[in-house]
């Protein structure tokens, strides 16, 4: 079964929507300076590495 796929539009529509209702307030703290947070659109899961 295929899933429909994404416009950019709709992509960055959700992560935004999604970082700023549940993910914000838990990634923007002084020990995550420096880290990347990555967004799964599809399955709201999240996932924070070093650079």
């Amino acid at each position: 079964m295929s899933h429909p796929t994404l416009s950019s539009q709709e992509v960055a529509r959700r992560g935004k929507e999604l970082y700023q209702r549940s993910i914000r307030a838990k990634v923007e703290t002084q020990e995550n300076i420096g880290k990347i947070i990555s967004i799964n659109v599809e399955t709201k899961i999240t996932k924070s590495v070093m650079i």
